[in-house]
């Protein structure tokens, strides 16, 4: 039988055309395809009424006394008739275009990319009348206006140090003395000195620079003992190494390693404070420092840029009530920079106070601390006469809150859409510190760094920030900002 079925249908094969047969080919293969995709599609009904029950079952059961409003809602879409589950759920937990709406989310629209820096060293992208706070020009940054006062006042019982006519540096730790004349050393021990006035004992420089092509040697003093700093030169560059001295042997007072200097340029090492807490300063046309505390050493070098060194200087450091000042012990070189810490135990910012501390020509200043923590300035004036100025530090003038401006930073033909704070480097300590940003510099939005800012009109064309700075804690504190990135991202028009 199936022999003659198979027979008769290659003989009506053979009489009809080509195309009759390939038309009745192709209404099989579709026949089965979509009894396929009916299949499937019963399967997939299967399994959405499968989970709708089952997640329906689950949340009804919930221990739940009141579930939440999400937990309702999806309830109901789930047993909501005439969409698939997939539609509903997307709907129902806020894909998409919002509330009621099964559309997919768009794509993300096309803008450019663009990065700001400013480093204060100018109010080139900054609007000055608009700015209040005070601008530093040497340390490039921005604080509240310092406040101080210099007046007339007797020599203080005691000389402060300078250099001697011969050139020579000494520093005296109970009546101890230890003296540096053109690299050299000597020390003066109170008991040689108490027979014979001049007697004087030369001691070597520590072994570990012996051999070495020596460009500088500086002393300073601690608590008890002595600091000897030695710069030197290798293959036309510059090392300094740092050693304390107690009348008798040298150690390392600073791991080379870990508080390296090291410097393209000729310098000096200068040192002050207590035992456990003191700075050192290599003092050169671009500055390198640590501040030592116990074993620690943090690097403080922005605070020592170019502007600051103004060419290089031997630096001085003396540690008082109101904070850190460096001075300078090279003749025809006056400086007064101030550090201060926000009560912080590290330094959180700098001052340079050398113009409004020294009249216009002088020639060298030296400042020194009489009991009480009273601050005195002794001033050769370019006329050769001294001046003694007594130096009083009056903190920052926080009668107002105090802002920081800019300009148009936006320099492309383009809408600014969204924009950035990538970066805020500042010590907050004596404010609040709020940022803004705007693309029109009239509606400004508050800003936080590291969190992208979308403006409410997409058409502004224009960047801005600024800083409002609200006083806050003791008037020896002060916020310090010294460096801003903003990325923003565009549309080209």
């Amino acid at each position: 039988m199936l022999k003659r079925v198979f027979r008769l249908a290659r003989r009506a094969r053979e009489r009809l055309p080509r195309a009759v047969v390939a038309l009745i080919t192709l209404v099989a293969v579709a026949a089965g395809l979509t009894l396929f995709l009916a299949s499937l599609e019963a399967l997939r009904w299967y399994l959405e009424r499968s989970i709708k029950t089952s997640l329906v079952e689950t949340l009804r059961s919930s221990r739940e006394a009141a579930p939440s409003e999400a937990i309702r809602r999806t309830v109901e879409a789930l047993e909501a008739e005439g969409e698939s589950l997939p539609q509903r759920l997307y709907r129902v937990v806020g894909g998409g275009g919002g509330e009621g709406s099964s559309a997919p989310p768009t794509a993300p629209e096309a803008l450019t990319v663009s990065s700001f820096s400013d480093l204060f060293s100018s109010f080139a992208w900054l609007d000055e009348g608009k700015t209040t706070l005070a601008h530093d020009e040497a340390v490039t940054a921005f604080t509240f206006p310092p406040r101080f006062a210099l007046e007339n006042a007797v020599p203080p019982a005691a000389e402060l140090r300078e250099r001697g006519a011969d050139g020579s540096d000494a520093v005296c730790l109970w009546n101890d003395c230890l003296v540096e004349r053109g690299n050299t050393l000597s020390f003066t021990p109170f008991s040689a000195r108490s027979a014979y006035a001049e007697e004087r004992y030369r001691a070597p420089l520590p072994a570990a620079v012996a051999g070495e092509k020596i460009s500088s040697v500086s002393i300073g003093g601690l608590e008890t003992v002595w600091l000897v700093g030695v710069v030197i030169e290798k293959n036309g560059a510059y090392e300094g190494r740092v050693f304390t001295f107690d009348g008798a042997k040298f150690e390392d007072a600073l791991d080379p390693m870990s508080a390296p200097f090291q410097s393209p340029y000729r310098g000096t090492l200068g040192f002050g404070g207590t035992d456990n807490d003191w700075i050192a300063i290599y003092g050169s046309y671009e500055g390198t420092a640590y501040h030592i505390r116990g074993s620690g050493a943090e690097n403080v070098s922005r605070f020592f840029g170019i502007r600051a060194m103004e060419g290089g200087f031997q630096p001085v450091v003396l540690r008082a009530k109101s904070g850190w000042y460096v001075w300078s012990l090279t003749d025809g070189k006056p400086k007064l920079i101030k550090l201060f810490e926000n009560g912080t135990g590290n330094v959180s910012g700098a001052l340079d106070l050398t113009r409004a501390a020294f009249p216009v020509g002088a020639r060298r200043g030296s400042l020194g601390q009489e009991g009480g923590g009273r601050l005195v300035l002794k001033i050769a004036t370019a006329g050769g006469e001294t001046e003694w100025k007594e130096f009083r530090d009056l903190g920052f003038s926080k009668d107002a809150p105090r802002e920081i401006v800019s300009k148009n930073l936006n320099t492309y033909d383009a809408e600014v859409r969204r924009a950035t704070i990538a970066e805020f480097e500042a010590a907050r300590e004596g404010g609040v510190v709020e940022l803004y940003l705007s693309n029109d510099g009239a509606a400004w939005v508050r800003a936080e760094v590291g969190r992208e800012v979308e403006f409410r009109d997409p058409a502004g064309v224009k960047l801005f920030w600024k800083a409002r700075i609200d006083p806050a804690g003791p008037d020896g504190y002060s916020p310090f900002l010294d460096r801003i990135n903003i990325q923003m991202k565009v549309k080209p028009q």
